[in-house]
């Protein structure tokens, strides 16, 4: 039998950004594949970021995370010859999909190879990625001098230094920079400004060069206080956010580089965490390198400890709340995969829209793009910059017209820090290297550093202050601006534009065809890379369609250039060394258009996402994206309210949400609030949208008491205001922090907004977190919440007091029960995290929660109890017919099953297993399989046996040790925090809608009776009754009550009296306590 195919194909990657759809298929390759027999499933995690970076984060922080609670199956149709699915992205981040079959015994057929993924990358990112390199340093005096060599030979300096002075000369200014952003935003029409590291460097201690490099950084979060000015009023945080908010007013954006891989000696960590750090055997510290170079003033971090993951993510964090809107990912390659996908997922929990730009320069491709899908990052350096001669420069942009729309995006920078400048081999030099960067760019992916448009040839050297020739007559500011005005405005280097390498029958002459999405526009890069020859380029005139003649536009003002040589064969235009066309059959488009374009693409995610808060991915109905737009543009509010029906259930699209968004008599759940509003509380009903109002660009931070977490919204224009809007799903108090981007002034606004209908999780303000179950003869269960977990060696399931008649040290027969959830394929465990609600009892009740895909779930009941006066440990296992989640149960002809595990031991309670070769023959040799009823006997002793048996399911023998159990309450008083215990088997156990499974846990030589399993819960409320009655309390007494209900857990057999357990989990009987009880118990 065949397997299926499927669209995208196994595998296979694509770019996507917020506001676009997806489309999957599967096409069957058998005949007996029919719409008749089976159904079609998309198994994916789009639309489920959240939960997905909440996975992620948990496993990073050792907690159990849902296994696959990010996955759901989503019902795909059959249309013609193939089922298809058309899902929306409204979220940021790296999802995967795979569709499959399911026949009528629920046999699921999948296609051959891997799952196809989707990187979802913001919407600004769509065009317009200019990018300015700045390194604030430079900014200072020095920028005027074309070379600054005499500087750093300066004779005063030398006896200084000899003596062992530091001697460091004055560094640019953060609000040097700040002046010249007019010249970067609004003359070369730069739209973000990626700045060198900002730290501190190094000053006295190991310090290379006269300054320092900035890549040593001393200390992550701070701002290198000789980039700051000296001012009474302001810190240098202050300052670096006057930058931030001055670069956002004017509509751009901030990058920074950020060292996630090293720091330089003596770094504020270094000195407090010196075991973050990598050493040598010999206890040296290593420092970190490539192209086999050392950079001695680095010391490289030990990437494997989680806790620098968490350190590197607050890091991260901060410099997002001082107003960075993306990074530079220094040396990306270096940290681990794993380290990334924590420090993103973690940062994209408030900062959805950030920008990780990898430096992977040194590494290999494989690990490029692995950082660039599961990774979580979107953009990467190209190599273009370092590529000169014909071939390999073909080879190359041919990899990034292949790669870039597949993985993310790579930026061609013209130059880097690390580079010769380019304006060191000449003017028309510097003109090429630019020219085909941008023209060849990616989405306007094209960036140069700081003095490139000054011809500024001094290499930089991150150890010392170079010359940026800043001002200089003979320059290339027009030609830049030119070249950024056609990649911000032309839709060839838009989203979705299609790049092509075409053959232009010379090594030398490189071709590349740009088509906008829609096909209306074309444009042809013409290139002549040799440095001094003149080169005749013979075209194909195929190449250029249907054209009856060669293009006479060149949009970079060169129509002198154009004199071709006309034949029927070829189509001939001779270049001069270093020249770059870009040939078109019509005139430049007009500069608004570049804008409109983004604002109207703004308007449509926006939009989507708003549906996305709402209703889940496969219930959003396709709607083109100019109508939403248009929705937002026009009738914004009454659109928000005319979708909020869609959540109701209503089968109306959001196509129909917009022809009845005028209707005056609908009811508007939306609550507008601006910032006239901020002197007032303003109450906001629950499931009430949110509208935020300015006349300027704003960003919004919004904060509630619940949560130390954000949500962070830039507003998005409309003609006349700016808008943002926020679905108020969660109860509480919300502050909101606005910045509005005026004119010329930058204000910060706080209101605070008060929602209603409150809501109070009693588990999660630490109630009821553990039960404790005896039998009133000494013996325990000490349980949490979290049924899996352990917190001391005295938790256990079965701690058993082996005396008949009196009360003796406990003994530790089973440590916890492990228990999974396989719905439909789906394995969830069932631990804290799939927790809905827990009642400690007696008997204690859990209720859990377990995803199935495509929206479902099923949810289990566990009741737990000791059995009066036996060592015996009772569980009942529910699948309940009535829900306490939403959504929708998975329908009863798909199977559940349960697979369950014991952790066994052999110990007094006060010690500890530790797994060894006596341990190991110990189990072993002492336990059996027993088939009627399935389970295992352990029988380590003729006074201490332990049967542990089901009466519905199946056992099987697969012994297991889990070893370092943690136990944090005796480690945290310096004694053994740790211990082993043993698993014989597991036992599987299927669950029906409304059944019911016992699992039994005895010590006693005879099992419990029938009756006594089944009763068991009625037997525990009906001795409580009893208790109550003798008591005579007041039937309002809800106080007496519980006190009665929890002494009763301390009265037990001594001979043929009573005694009081003086406390849980340590003790036993004493006489003292004994009688100071009974006081209160008569």
């Amino acid at each position: 039998m065949n397997s299926p195919s499927m669209t995208p194909a196994a595998g296979d990657c694509r770019v996507a950004y917020v506001g676009d759809w997806a489309r999957f298929e599967i096409r069957p390759n058998d005949s007996q594949h029919t719409p008749k027999t089976h159904t079609a499933f998309l198994r994916t995690n789009l639309g489920r970021a959240d939960v997905l970076r909440k996975e992620i984060m948990q496993r990073t922080s050792g907690e159990n995370a849902l296994a696959l609670f990010s996955w759901q199956d989503i019902p795909m149709e059959w249309q013609q010859d193939c089922w298809s699915i058309e899902l929306p992205l409204a979220q940021v981040g790296y999802f995967r999909a795979k569709p499959y079959l399911l026949n009528s015994d629920h046999h699921q057929i999948w296609p051959e190879g891997s799952d196809s993924g989707v990187s979802v990358h913001p919407n600004f990112t769509r065009s317009a990625n200019t990018i300015y390199c700045a390194w604030i340093r430079l900014f200072g005096d020095s920028k005027f001098l074309s070379n600054t060599i005499s500087q750093r030979s300066n004779p005063h300096h030398q006896p200084l230094d000899e003596k062992g002075y530091s001697v460091i000369p004055p560094s640019g200014k953060i609000r040097d920079l700040i002046k010249e952003l007019p010249h970067i935003v609004d003359t070369l029409g730069c739209q973000i400004i990626h700045l060198l590291p900002i730290n501190p460097t190094p000053t006295t201690y190991a310090r290379f060069g006269r300054f320092g490099s900035p890549y040593a950084a001393q200390n992550l979060m701070a701002v290198d206080p000789a980039l700051v000015e000296f001012d009474q009023s302001s810190t240098g945080i202050d300052q670096f956010q006057e930058l931030t908010e001055a670069v956002h007013a004017k509509g751009a954006r901030v990058f920074i580089d950020l060292v996630a891989n090293h720091t330089g000696w003596g770094a504020d960590i270094h000195e407090n965490h010196p075991d973050w750090y990598e050493r040598e055997p010999s206890g040296q510290f290593i420092s970190p390198g490539a192209w086999g170079n050392i950079w001695g003033d680095l010391v490289e971090l030990n990437q494997s400890n989680p806790d620098i993951w968490k350190y590197l993510a607050d890091v991260f964090l901060v410099w997002c709340r001082r107003g960075v809107d993306g990074f530079r990912c220094d040396a990306g390659y270096m940290v681990p995969l794993e380290a990334w996908q924590f420090i993103i997922s973690r940062v994209r929990e408030e900062y959805p829209d950030t920008i990780f730009l990898l430096e992977g320069l040194g590494g290999a491709w494989e690990a490029t793009e692995n950082l660039l899908t599961d990774g979580g990052m979107q953009w990467a350096y190209s190599e273009l910059f370092q590529e000169f001669n014909g071939p390999s420069l073909h080879r190359y942009l041919d990899h990034c017209i292949k790669q870039s729309p597949r993985v993310g995006t790579l930026v061609h920078y013209s130059e880097t820090h690390d580079n010769n400048r380019l304006a060191h081999r000449g003017r028309t030099w510097s003109l090429l290297r630019n020219r085909l960067s941008a023209l060849t760019s990616v989405n306007g992916g094209f960036a140069f550093t700081c003095g490139v448009e000054w011809l500024a040839s001094e290499k930089i050297i991150v150890h010392e202050c170079t010359g940026m020739n800043w001002g200089a007559e003979d320059n290339i500011v027009h030609e830049l601006a030119r070249l950024n005005r056609l990649l911000t405005t032309h839709p060839c280097f838009f989203d979705e534009a299609i790049l092509k390498g075409l053959d232009a029958g010379s090594d030398s002459i490189y071709l590349m065809e740009r088509t906008s999405s829609d096909a209306s526009r074309r444009l042809w890069i013409l290139v002549n890379t040799h440095e001094s020859q003149e080169i005749t380029a013979k075209l194909d005139p195929g190449l250029f369609h249907t054209a009856k003649h060669p293009p006479s536009i060149e949009l970079l003002g060169q129509e002198n250039l154009l004199e071709w040589d006309i034949t029927p064969e070829t189509w001939a235009l001779t270049l001069p060394a270093c020249t770059v066309l870009c040939l078109s059959y019509e005139k430049g488009v007009q500069p608004e258009s570049g804008d409109e374009y983004r604002t109207k693409r703004s308007q449509s995610a926006m939009a989507l996402q708003c549906l996305g808060q709402i209703l889940p991915v496969e219930k959003i109905p396709f709607t083109p994206w100019q109508d939403l737009a248009r929705s937002v543009e026009e009738s914004l509010s009454q659109w928000l309210a005319s979708i909020s029906r869609l959540r109701s259930g209503s089968d109306e699209s959001a196509t129909d949400s917009n022809s009845r968004a005028k209707d005056p008599s609908a009811y508007l759940n939306v609550v507008e609030w601006s910032t006239e509003d901020r002197a007032r509380l303003t109450p906001v009903p629950k499931h009430h949208w949110i509208l935020i109002r300015e006349p300027h660009p704003f960003s919004v931070r919004l904060t509630h008491d619940c949560s130390n977490q954000s949500v962070n919204l830039k507003s998005v224009p409309r003609k006349h205001d700016h808008v943002a809007v926020y679905w108020a799903e969660q109860a509480g108090k919300l502050q909101l922090e606005i910045q509005s981007y005026g004119t010329s002034i930058h204000t910060h606004k706080e209101g605070l907004i008060v929602f209603d209908h409150r809501t109070v999780n009693a588990l999660a303000k630490g109630q009821d977190q553990m039960t404790l179950l005896t039998n009133g003869r000494g013996a325990m269960a000490r349980v949490h919440a979290g049924i899996d977990e352990i917190h001391s060696k005295y938790d256990c399931l079965l701690g058993a007091n082996l005396h008949a008649t009196l009360p003796v040290d406990r003994h530790v027969l089973i440590k916890r029960i492990r228990i999974w959830v396989n719905a439909n394929g789906f394995i969830t465990p069932l631990n804290r995290m799939a927790l809905l609600n827990f009642n400690a009892g007696a008997p204690a009740r859990w209720r859990f929660f377990a995803p199935a895909g495509n929206g479902r779930s099923v949810e289990i009941e566990l009741v737990m109890d000791m059995l009066k006066d036996t060592n015996t440990t009772l569980i009942r296992l529910i699948r309940p017919k009535d829900r306490c989640s939403s959504g929708e149960e998975l329908p009863e002809e798909y199977p559940v099953r349960l697979t369950v595990r014991f952790d066994i031991e052999d110990r007094n309670f006060h010690c500890e297993t530790q797994r060894n070769e006596s341990a190991e023959h110990h189990f072993n040799q002492h336990i059996r399989q027993t088939d009627s009823p399935a389970g295992f006997h352990f029988s380590p002793a003729s006074e201490r046996q332990l049967s542990v048996w089901t009466d519905n399911g199946q056992y099987h023998s697969a012994p297991e040790w889990t070893q370092g159990i943690p136990h944090p309450v005796e480690q945290s008083r310096g004694q053994t925090g740790h211990g082993d215990a043993f698993s014989p088997g597991w036992f599987e156990i299927p669950m029906g809608t409304g059944e019911t499974v016992h699992l039994v846990a005895t010590a006693e030589l005879k099992d419990p009776d029938q009756h006594s399993i089944a009763h068991f819960v009625d037997a525990r409320l009906q001795h409580h009754e009893t208790l109550l009655a003798k008591a005579n309390l007041d039937g309002n007494d809800r106080w007496g009550r519980q006190l009665l209900k929890a002494l009763d857990a301390f009265v037990v057999k001594r001979d043929d009296g009573r005694t009081v357990i003086a406390g849980y989990p340590w003790f036993l009987d004493w006489g003292r306590d004994s009688l100071i009880v009974a006081r209160g118990m008569l």
